[in-house]
């Protein structure tokens, strides 16, 4: 069964994403592509910029790839501003997959505490743990490292992938 996976490391400031193609056999080119929605460069006073960007960005990223299943990270978190801002994102990314059915929550902490054996992992531990089944895949931020992890995570418990 060929699907397209896009998963993503939702962010206010820097989106993390990364597509998977389930028929390539070897590893590494099982990820057609990966990176960031960068945002870094807006100060918090122009939080409408960034939410336009990131539609743009992930509508574009819709459009080029039309994936089967897109993988989320689950709004959660404790520190109120955080929480509400990342909320705007989850509402961008509901807008834009309306008309898809297969769209996965994972939790953080879950998400870490089975991948990497810790639910309180730092994202170094997350990017090595990557590494151990990609070796070579080569870095700019951690988050891209978050959503290539969410993808191996997610495709190896519904048994989509050997990895």
């Amino acid at each position: 069964l060929v699907m397209i996976i896009l998963s993503l490391d939702l962010s206010l400031n820097r989106t993390g994403w990364a597509v998977l193609d389930t028929e390539k056999r070897q590893k590494k080119s099982r990820i057609l592509d990966y990176g960031v929605i960068n945002n870094k460069h807006l100060t918090s006073k122009h939080t409408g910029r960034k939410l336009y960007h990131i539609e743009l960005y992930l509508k574009a990223l819709l459009i080029e790839y039309n994936p089967d299943i897109i993988i989320v990270e689950e709004l959660t978190g404790s520190a109120f501003t955080d929480t509400s801002q990342l909320a705007k994102v989850h509402g961008i990314l509901e807008k834009l997959t309306m008309k898809f059915e297969n769209i996965f929550y994972i939790n953080n902490k879950k998400f870490k505490a089975e991948f990497t054996g810790n639910g309180n992992s730092k994202k170094d531990e997350v990017e090595a743990k990557v590494l151990e089944y990609i070796p070579n895949l080569l870095f700019r931020y951690d988050d891209e490292s978050d959503a290539v992890g969410f993808l191996i995570y997610y495709t190896m418990k519904e048994g989509i992938c050997k990895w």
